[in-house]
């Protein structure tokens, strides 16, 4: 059986999952980058909590590093 996170436990995975994808902007802003607009998408579907952290690095690395 799936018991859903209470209200308060999902703002609070929400509130980690955004200073984590601020935290990330943060250090490219850092370096001189900014990320592409698919990655600000892919941080907000993850920020929502529609995306794992895996996939969005995995769609990351797909964009930047493209099979041959």
């Amino acid at each position: 059986m799936c018991i859903s996170p209470s209200a308060p436990e999902r703002l609070s995975r929400r509130v980690a999952r955004s200073k984590a994808a601020e935290s990330v902007t943060d250090s490219l802003a850092t370096e001189g980058l900014r990320p592409t607009s698919a990655s600000d998408q892919d941080a907000d579907t993850y920020v929502r909590g529609a995306m794992s952290a895996e996939e969005m690095a995995t769609r990351a690395l797909a964009r930047h590093h493209p099979e041959p």
